[in-house]
């Protein structure tokens, strides 16, 4: 019964360990940046380059650079496959790839997955999490992402 009890309090500190980490990205829109080919009236292509800033919830804050494409199947899904370098003040950095397969164009949910990171995020590399975004009639969207850390 004693080793029980042990074997209770450790599974619950473990639990008391495991954290959010969340992240706001803040985009704005620049059209000079997309390219758009149109391949069907139901099927558009749109490559991008963006910039944006972004917070987490520990009190880091910085700027990232993406590019990647998008998908619009009219009336059915859009899909999206966008990479990311997100630098903090101190250089600290990481490399993200957001990959979205959705029903709706201006919100959706998808999945982040940390590719590479170097300083305090070297431990983030390989993580998955998941982010959903909504965007503000063609002027920028904001996506949040949130993690479960252990």
């Amino acid at each position: 019964m004693k080793y029980f009890f042990y074997l209770i309090i450790i599974f619950f500190s473990f639990n008391l360990f495991a954290s959010d980490y969340e992240v706001e990205f803040f985009f704005t829109t620049d059209d000079r940046d997309f390219h758009v080919m149109k391949f069907t009236d139901k099927i558009t292509l749109r490559q991008f380059k963006t910039k944006a800033n972004w917070k987490d919830n520990l009190g880091n804050y910085g700027v990232v650079e993406c590019m990647g494409n998008h998908t619009i199947f009219k009336n059915d899904k859009t899909l999206l496959k966008m990479y990311c370098k997100e630098i903090n003040k101190s250089n600290d950095n990481f490399v993200i790839m957001f990959d979205r397969n959705s029903e709706n164009f201006e919100a959706g949910v998808g999945k982040a997955t940390y590719l590479d990171a170097i300083g305090k995020f070297k431990n983030y590399k390989n993580i998955q999490c998941i982010y959903a975004v909504n965007l503000f009639e063609n002027k920028g969207s904001i996506i949040k992402q949130k993690c479960k850390l252990s």
